[in-house]
């Protein structure tokens, strides 16, 4: 297929409405830091090991912290993943093809990131809070278990759609596509790469 539907986006860049993307995703990304930095990184118990030392970082905190958390996440990370549609249009008038697998990607990444991976980790964390305190023999195995059922579908479905839309970023961005595109990428990234930071990957792959 040769042709695709560019959904009414012309070869001649909209830089407003890039640039307005961008200030979106710039300020999403606050909002989630904000969210981040309530939960922190907590103090782990050193006398535990594996994953109870993970989850003994979350012991602490006030179901107050979470919530907020958890909100700011839920709504700030699929603002954030508007910032991906000023770059997806910087690809369209260079490579509709690439432009079109880019938008998969995010559209996937819109879907999953705040609901599927950010709220179901801290439920995560909130479960094991309460179940140490009312089972804490079994609190781990049960809040692993939550993990498998509520939280790890999620983030395979996400992050397959991630690694869709960086696949074409990437070959986009190496086949130079897009004048400005170099600095606007960075931009993205900046906008985007904060939740890298955090210990979800890992608790992804502990599950």
């Amino acid at each position: 297929m040769d042709k695709f539907n560019d959904i009414g986006i012309d070869d001649k860049l909209d830089w407003n409405r890039i640039e307005k993307l961008m200030r979106i995703g710039i300020f999403a990304a606050c909002m989630v830091l904000v969210g981040d930095v309530l939960i922190g990184y907590g103090m782990h118990d050193s006398s535990k090991t594996g994953m109870e030392w993970f989850l003994s970082a979350y012991l602490q905190l006030s179901d107050t912290r979470m919530f907020w958390s958890a909100f700011l996440g839920f709504i700030g990370i699929p603002l954030e993943a508007l910032c991906y549609f000023g770059v997806y249009r910087l690809i369209v008038p260079k490579s509709q093809k690439y432009a079109h697998i880019y938008r998969t990607g995010i559209l996937g990444v819109l879907a999953f990131a705040g609901c599927g991976v950010h709220v179901p980790c801290l439920s995560t964390c909130f479960f094991y809070k309460y179940m140490n305190d009312a089972a804490p023999e079994i609190a781990v195995d049960a809040a692993v278990k939550f993990g498998k059922y509520f939280l790890l579908p999620g983030m395979i479905v996400f992050f397959l759609f991630w690694i869709i839309q960086h696949v074409a970023h990437i070959a986009a961005f190496t086949k130079g596509f897009g004048g400005g595109y170099a600095m606007i990428s960075q931009i993205q990234d900046i906008c985007v790469g904060y939740e890298g930071h955090d210990n979800r990957l890992w608790c992804c792959i502990r599950l």
